[in-house]
């Protein structure tokens, strides 16, 4: 059986994202000065986290390591799967690089198919209106299940109705009693047809 929390209060989120997607600097916006990083209980590794409030509520999140999908066998990859199944999480917010989506509908359909409420945030927005890039965000969020908001961490871009989604997304996860299971995390990777399914 996964574990079981421990009695807590505060909600806690999940930061997940490929490397180079904005996941950081959004980790920095959203919480300021008042992160810190140590050594995350039962592993031994050191994670940034922070305790922000979302509306009515002391939301804990927890910055992971980049990776590019959850069977893949790179060292980050096994502490994020690590992290997953030891820890328990009411949440997850997902970050992609708007301007590649191509990359990261694996990771996508992976997180999604583990049941916990997901915010998906398109960073660098700007960039995709540079690049003629573009996505119809309200039909991913229908196929997901789950709230699609585009922004620019780095500029700020859309920042409102970014803190928007994370406070409903905090306000309306029920506070979970255990972490994902194995089965859960150590899925097999997706099938290129699964993948294509996402396309917007």
């Amino acid at each position: 059986m996964p574990p079981v929390a421990a009695t807590r209060q505060a909600r806690r989120l999940a930061i997940i994202g490929l490397p180079n997607a904005g996941k950081s600097t959004f980790f920095n916006r959203l919480t300021g000065l008042s992160q810190r990083v140590g050594n995350w209980p039962g592993l031994t590794v050191e994670l940034a986290s922070a305790k922000v409030v979302l509306g009515s509520r002391l939301v804990e999140v927890v910055d992971l390591p980049g990776i590019h999908d959850l069977s893949g066998y790179s060292e980050d990859e096994a502490v994020v799967r690590d992290v997953l199944c030891q820890s328990v999480f009411d949440g997850l917010v997902l970050v992609v690089n708007g301007a590649q989506l191509e990359r990261h509908w694996r990771l996508v359909l992976q997180l999604s198919a583990l049941g916990l409420p997901l915010l998906v945030l398109v960073n660098m927005h700007d960039e995709m209106h540079q690049l003629g890039i573009r996505a119809d965000l309200a039909q991913l969020s229908q196929r997901l299940g789950a709230s699609v908001v585009a922004m620019s961490a780095h500029k700020g871009d859309n920042w409102p109705a970014v803190r928007s989604a994370l406070t409903q997304l905090a306000e309306q996860a029920p506070l979970r009693e255990h972490a994902c299971s194995a089965d859960q995390v150590n899925m097999p990777a997706l099938a290129p047809g699964e993948i294509g399914k996402a396309h917007v």
